[in-house]
């Protein structure tokens, strides 16, 4: 994968999950973004994101895969604001969350738009 991965909370999971595209995807970008500054920081210094931004708006336009590892209910309120957003015609959005049925229905205006939503 060549493309842009924007990572969404960079905690354990967030972090893990941009370590393994790093490592299966060394050529890919990984942007992320968490509200803890310290992640942050840690995730650039230990060499697991490329770069941060500080809004959604920035990691989520030209993201060709968007990985969400936060809470579920913040997974529903960023999916809410993915779905008003130009986001690529062929962006994959993912989540790591531990339950599907409130993310699925969060996630319902995404899919309505044609954008593919793959909630494992």
């Amino acid at each position: 994968m060549k493309g842009k991965v924007f990572v969404i909370g960079l905690g354990l999971i967030g972090g893990s999950l941009a370590m393994a595209v790093r490592h299966a995807h060394p050529e890919a970008v990984i942007v992320g973004t968490d509200l803890s500054e310290k992640n942050v920081q840690l995730s650039t210094l230990l060499g697991i994101i490329d770069e941060s931004v500080s809004s959604l708006e920035a990691g989520a336009r030209e993201a060709d895969l968007i990985l969400l590892a936060v809470p579920v209910n913040e997974t529903v309120k960023i999916l809410a604001q993915l779905a008003d957003m130009d986001l690529k015609s062929d962006v994959l959005i993912s989540d790591a969350g531990s339950t599907k049925d409130t993310v699925v229905k969060a996630a319902k205006p995404l899919i309505d738009k044609g954008d593919t939503v793959n909630l494992r």
